[in-house]
Parts: structure tokens; C-alpha cells; sequence
């Protein structure tokens, strides 16, 4: 295994730990019962799936606070480091 593949092999282990302990950082899009569940992980989704009011305020702050703690998690494991 080459040093190209180490390091994507160290970026998945450290992705998958992630997401195994936070989840994805994203939200769930609300949708009729027994429809496939849709998720946002930006704003600009939000706005394309909700019209404005106080659901989609809830869901885009959801988010960045999703974020800032994925963001910081990151930093911690080394897995922002890993990518560059």
C-alpha cells in the first residue's frame, strides 16, 4: 500500500469514527409519512425545501451548531489535519 492510499485509509478511519460517535452533520427535512427521509447539511437546502419561518430558523441553527461541533471533533482527532 502506497503512502496515498495510507492516507485515505487513515482519512476513512477517522471519518467513520466520527460520524459513528456524532452522526453526520446534518438535518432531517421534514416530509410526508412514508416518504423517504430527506436530510440538509446547508442552508441553501433549507431554503429549497422549506419557505421561511420559525421550521426552517430551528433547522439552519440545528445545523451550524451540527457543525461547529463536527468542525471541532475534527480538529481534535486529527482528521482536518489528515486532509490536507
Amino acid at each position: 500500500m502506497g503512502a496515498d492510499e495510507r492516507a485515505l485509509a487513515r482519512i476513512d478511519r477517522l471519518e467513520a469514527g466520527l460520524v459513528a460517535r456524532l452522526g453526520w452533520p446534518r438535518g432531517r427535512l421534514p416530509a410526508p409519512p412514508g416518504a423517504s427521509a430527506l436530510f440538509a447539511a446547508d442552508p441553501d437546502t433549507v431554503d429549497r425545501h422549506l419557505p421561511p419561518g420559525p421550521r426552517a430558523r430551528r433547522l439552519k441553527r440545528h445545523l451550524r451548531r451540527r457543525q461547529r461541533v463536527w468542525d471541532a471533533e475534527a480538529v481534535a482527532c486529527g482528521l482536518s489535519d489528515a486532509r490536507r
